[in-house]
């Protein structure tokens, strides 16, 4: 007779276990050999106005110029438009107040 082990709760455990630790260090592999954007604090700040420059442009295209328009103001644009705004000040907010290296 022919005695086949099957794989137990503990083999099936490890198994998983291994596949896990072989897909991070596949992940850390890969984000290791990426590079960082380092900028300079005269480019951050450089950054951070054109962040707030887009910011006011996407907001008075969005929200003020619909009354430019001959359409019905859209609530849901002059809320899209606000938003952007607020995400790209945030962006500016958070670009300019990094610490350099």
């Amino acid at each position: 007779m022919v005695h086949v082990r099957t794989a137990g709760h503990d083999d099936c455990v490890a198994l998983r276990r291994t596949i896990r630790q072989h897909n991070r260090d596949d992940r850390s592999r890969v984000f290791a050999d990426t590079t960082m954007l380092e900028l300079s604090p005269a480019q951050r700040v450089l950054l951070a106005e054109t962040l707030r420059d887009i910011a006011n442009v996407a907001a008075g295209a969005m929200v003020f110029g619909q009354f430019l328009t001959e359409r019905p103001f859209s609530p849901s644009l002059g809320v899209l438009g606000m938003a952007v705004w607020i995400c790209l000040v945030v962006s500016a907010i958070a670009v300019a107040g990094r610490r350099g290296p």
